[in-house]
């Protein structure tokens, strides 16, 4: 059973990574994908010189990537690498990250740190600081409320997928 199913996914991986580059190499999506940039980016003008840059080698990296290897280096080529110990060694750090990333210092830490990279972003790091303050609690409690409710260990591919792993009552709650 396991090698059908490995195979399976090996196939599914092959078949939506292919699908996800011919829908990035059509040429409207990357106009509607660089308009949409554009329109992000505006505010900081900076920003909107370097996404011009870095989206046309985007794309270019785009063209050569070649779905089948990929799905292999990810893994989904071959029997799977997981063991019980890397799983339960990942369970383990997400369930001590959790309750870091509760407490109100970690956070703080964070926002502090991200406020201090603003500053190199010269005349603009009032706009900068000001989407730390709007944005960063946010995806902290973003992140919170994803490595709760998702098995994270599974989605990176240490854990099997059908690995089933409940987050103890005591972080869940806290």
């Amino acid at each position: 059973y396991a090698s059908v199913h490995d195979n399976q996914v090996c196939e599914l991986c092959d078949k939506y990574l292919t699908l996800a580059i011919d829908y990035l190499q059509n040429e409207d999506n990357q106009n509607a994908f660089v308009e949409a940039l554009h329109m992000t980016c505006s505010q900081i003008p900076p920003l909107q010189k370097q996404a011009d840059r870095y989206t046309q080698r985007f794309f270019t990296q785009v063209s050569l990537l070649k779905p089948h290897h990929i799905c292999k280096s990810l893994n989904l080529c071959q029997p799977p690498l997981h063991s019980q110990g890397n799983c339960d060694a990942c369970h383990d750090t997400v369930s001590q990250l959790l309750p870091k990333l509760k407490d109100p210092q970690t956070k703080l830490k964070i926002i502090r740190l991200l406020l201090k990279e603003c500053k190199s972003l010269n005349n603009y790091q009032d706009k900068c600081k000001k989407m730390v303050f709007e944005y960063g609690p946010l995806m902290l409690a973003d992140l919170e409320n994803f490595l709760e409710k998702k098995d994270v260990c599974s989605i990176l591919g240490v854990c099997p997928t059908h690995s089933f792993y409940v987050l103890p009552a005591a972080l869940a709650d806290s």
